[in-house]
């Protein structure tokens, strides 16, 4: 089957971007240059040919540099890294001043980068020129970031919605590439699926690799309708609200169920006894509560009549010690003023005795008066004013002694008193401290009380909320918006359908299209059909049903992958008209089926103008020799049996064969 059978009306002139050469150099200054390789329109395949022993470490045409140099490609049309972290590592170790070369064509203009393999120097790019003139620049050089303004407008120019296809996401070409270029660890496992974890690549990813993948895949192909979009975008934002809604209304149902255990453990710790929750009405929370409240105020009850008992006691013996203190302070004023009086008597008496002795000390002299003339001893008036003192002290006497008496009596009536309030002193004290423990008791019941009422009214409403006796209002709002919601979602969803179920003059043009690349590349035996479903496109091989197992799965992907690059020659579909497909035989095709391929890509080749106007570039990496008739299509021909015929004519460092 040729592909003239696919009724292809070339519109292109030349893929969107395309690579013309690749260079590998040693260095810049001085110009050094490891190896160089050159690439045409159309098919191309990279040959890492097989000429060890399978025991032989160097065999099977791995570890020669074909994944390296598909890297190495995708790393000149700006992806981050150009290999696995061991492999870089590897190839900075042994190129610490090298760098990779490109001279591509870009939207109908040529272009040629550069790009380190160390970290620090900037990546260039210019414009008309080659990797050796722009390396010694003789030519203006612009910073590489126009170059991939430039790719990424050449790519963005047909996208639907200029690259809003994706919720939150503004396609660039770093989002794209991973299309054209997928990696060999991903093994061909889903049209959707380009990067694997493994291949270190930190290309962009996409939110829902599965449901955005699959959009942008369409998108390529130009069978994204744009009023789908807008109808996909009003169904995600309805569908989102309704998850809200729904997580919205599962925490509100879940809310008195969290409520309600968490009452019941604040009224176990408050003491009121716990019970099944399937006990009965008897042991309802209402009536739990309501029992166990009663208990407590029947107790609260107890407490507050002995508190007031203790408060009357406290009162009658406070009053008695009251009275019985009076009486002392009474007697203490009277035992003082006793004091006071026998004090002054003493006084006066002493003060007496004194002038007494005075006197007999005058009269015992031999002293003369001065008024009289005559010794004292012979004076009249000491003699008179003796006698008045010793009558005088005669009459102090009796007072003091009854000043004395008269104290002492009260100090015996003080001390009487004294030993009389030691007791009610006693209780008093002892009916304080037992009021205060009291009064704290019944604050602390009434407290109590108060809490469990509470826990009790919201553990009665939270319950109700459950049985459904109790209307949440909150809960009812949310329903209905809910309801209302789905029910958007819902027509939505028809709209999206019957627009996507639709079939459009692009959709169908591609899917006759994909089965008639099966046709063409397998047998007539076998036909395509292209699924879209809410998640994912789907391409499926045929025959007269759909058939599986993983090695028809990875077919339908090369072979989808094929049908977007031949349907870019039309100019309908937004694909550049350029894929790179590492070793596909890896991904369990069969020799048979893989021959098919390369023989229908060469047919395809031949017919849509050669190596020199073929609107498509397909590269392609291979361990198994291609067919010979394909010989004049290897532009890379890798060997493990001479270093000089490796990628870079050199085993890089200690790195395992296996990486590169």
């Amino acid at each position: 089957m040729t592909p003239t059978f696919l009724d292809l009306k070339p519109l292109r002139t030349e893929p969107v971007f395309w690579i013309r050469r690749v260079v590998i150099l040693e260095r810049l200054d001085p110009f050094e240059m490891v190896n160089e390789f050159s690439f045409k329109r159309g098919l191309n395949i990279v040959f890492g040919e097989e000429k060890g022993s399978w025991r032989d470490i160097k065999a099977s045409g791995h570890g020669v540099g074909k994944t390296s140099l598909c890297r190495l490609i995708r790393y000149c049309l700006g992806e981050p890294h150009f290999g696995r972290r061991r492999v870089v590592a590897a190839i900075r170790q042994d190129l610490p001043a090298g760098w990779v070369g490109a001279e591509l064509r870009v939207g109908g203009q040529s272009w040629t980068v550069l790009r380190p393999f160390a970290v620090g120097p900037w990546s260039r790019a210019a414009r008309d020129t080659s990797v050796e003139d722009l390396a010694l620049q003789r030519q203006r050089v612009v910073p590489y970031s126009e170059f991939e303004a430039a790719l990424s407008s050449a790519l963005m120019a047909n996208m639907p919605r200029k690259g809003q296809v994706v919720p939150g996401i503004t396609l660039t070409h770093s989002h794209l590439l991973p299309a054209f270029t997928r990696d060999q660890e991903c093994r061909l496992e889903s049209v959707w699926r380009w990067r694997s974890e493994r291949s270190d690549s930190e290309t962009p990813s996409l939110p829902r690799p599965k449901i955005d993948g699959s959009r942008v895949i369409r998108a390529i192909l130009g069978v994204l309708d744009a009023e789908e979009l807008t109808l996909q975008d009003d169904l995600d934002n309805c569908t989102s609200a309704a998850d809200r809604l729904r997580v919205q209304v599962d925490t509100r149902l879940n809310e008195p169920r969290y409520w309600v255990a968490r009452l019941n453990q604040a009224l176990l710790d408050q003491g009121v006894p716990g019970v099944a929750q399937d006990a009965g009405e008897l042991f309802s929370p209402a009536n739990r509560v309501s029992s166990f409240l009663g208990g407590l105020r029947d107790e609260l009850k107890v407490l507050e009549s002995k508190l007031e008992a203790d408060n009357r006691e406290l009162r009658s013996v406070l009053a008695r010690i009251e009275t019985r203190e009076a009486d002392r302070r009474d007697r203490v004023a009277l035992q003082g003023l006793q004091s006071k009086r026998g004090d002054a008597a003493a006084q006066y008496t002493q003060d007496e005795r004194d002038v007494m002795a005075k006197l007999k000390a005058l009269q015992s002299g031999l002293q003369t008066c001065n008024y009289g003339g005559i010794p004292f001893r012979d004076c009249g008036h000491i003699d008179d004013h003796l006698g008045r003192l010793e009558g005088s002290r005669d009459v102090a006497l009796p007072v003091i002694a009854q000043s004395d008496q008269a104290a002492a009596s009260f100090a015996a009536d003080i001390e009487a008193i004294d030993k009389e309030l030691v007791e009610p002193r006693a209780r008093a004290i002892a009916l304080e401290k037992r009021v205060a423990e009291f009064s704290a008791k019944q604050r602390s019941s009434e407290r109590r009380i108060e809490a469990i009422e509470r826990l009790g009214r919201e553990l009665d409403r939270y319950a109700g909320l459950i049985a459904g006796t109790e209307q949440d209002a909150e809960l009812a709002r949310l329903r209905e918006t809910l309801r209302l919601e789905e029910a958007t979602q819902a027509g939505l969803a028809v709209k999206v359908q019957g627009v996507r179920s639709r079939t459009t003059e692009q959709f169908d043009r591609v899917r006759r299209l994909y089965s008639a690349v099966i046709a063409a590349a397998l047998s007539p035996d076998y036909s395509g059909e292209i699924v879209v479903t809410d998640d994912e496109i789907e391409f499926e091989i045929r025959r007269k049903a759909a058939i599986g197992g993983e090695a028809v799965e990875s077919l339908a992907v090369v072979l989808a992958d094929a049908c977007g690059l031949l349907a870019s020659v039309e100019g309908a579909a937004n694909h550049p008209g350029f894929v790179v497909h590492d070793s596909p035989r890896e991904a369990d095709l069969g020799s048979a089926l893989y021959h098919r391929f390369i023989s229908f890509m060469l047919e395809s080749h031949n017919t849509l103008g050669g190596e020199n106007q073929a609107p498509f570039q397909y590269i392609m990496t291979t361990t198994t020799p291609p067919p010979t008739e394909c010989n004049g299509v290897i532009r890379v021909h890798l060997s493990d049996d001479d270093d000089a015929r490796l990628l870079f004519k050199r085993r890089l460092g200690s790195t395992p064969s296996g990486l590169l």
